[in-house]
């Protein structure tokens, strides 16, 4: 049965991972970004995992993996008590990949965050060459 310290050892054995406090939770980040959230206390954690592996977990095992949803974000709440480490570690290696990718290419990060769901496509491409040219 894996429990946080689990993942906590796991989690901080990859490279620019760092764990700091989230709301009174450790969370564990890449380049200042969350992937993981431990719950000790309910014996859960939260991951950032693709939306489709999301769908297939949520859809296979209800019993360990829900949706947790804030806003227009969804991220994947597991119950430890029904994951074996073997299935951890690659959903640990998976929420990593999720910021790790994002982090490295710094315009992009930013550029999602400040697109409007409303731009036009001509308004998305002017505001890409506008960032692309600011971040590079």
């Amino acid at each position: 049965m894996i429990d946080g310290a689990d993942i906590r050892k796991l989690a901080l054995a990859l490279p620019g991972v760092e764990e700091k406090d989230h709301f009174g939770s450790p969370s564990f980040r890449f380049g200042g970004r969350i992937f993981i959230q431990i719950n000790d206390k309910k014996r859960e954690a939260i991951f950032k995992l693709s939306p489709l592996h999301q769908e297939i977990l949520f859809e296979e095992r209800p019993d360990a993996f829900r949706a947790e949803v804030w806003g227009n974000i969804r991220w994947t709440r597991v119950m430890l008590k029904h994951v074996s480490p073997a299935e951890i570690r690659p959903l640990i290696q998976e929420a990593y990949d999720q910021v790790a990718a994002a982090n490295s290419v710094p315009w992009v990060t930013e550029l999602f965050r400040l697109l409007q769901p409303t731009d036009k496509p001509q308004q998305l491409q002017a505001r890409v060459n506008t960032y692309r040219r600011f971040f590079e």
